[in-house]
């Protein structure tokens, strides 16, 4: 929205959702966008407008889930993943 979008060469820019994207959706134009953008800014609230640049890998996502979540998934891998080395004989095991 600030008209630079300075991601650099090489970048696509993939943003998470934000109110430009609603804006978008709803038929906003792009200059009234970059005005509300503006006036946010001068407001000193221009969170929920600004692109936050998330990687190609934010096409990944599928849904949305609590970080509560992500991290209960995460612990069980790990688990499992700590079980599956347990139950491996010495002479398999990776030395780290």
């Amino acid at each position: 929205m600030r008209g630079d979008l300075g991601f650099g060469e090489g970048v696509d820019g993939r943003a998470l959702r934000n109110e430009s994207v609603g804006a978008e959706e709803e038929g906003v134009g792009e200059e009234a966008m970059k005005l509300k953008y503006d006036e946010k800014v001068k407001e000193g609230d221009q969170g929920a407008w600004k692109a936050v640049w998330a990687g190609t890998g934010v096409r990944l996502l599928v849904e949305i889930r609590s970080a509560e979540a992500i991290v209960q998934d995460f612990e069980l891998g790990a688990e499992e993943g700590f079980k599956a080395l347990a139950r491996m004989s010495v002479s398999e095991k990776i030395e780290v």
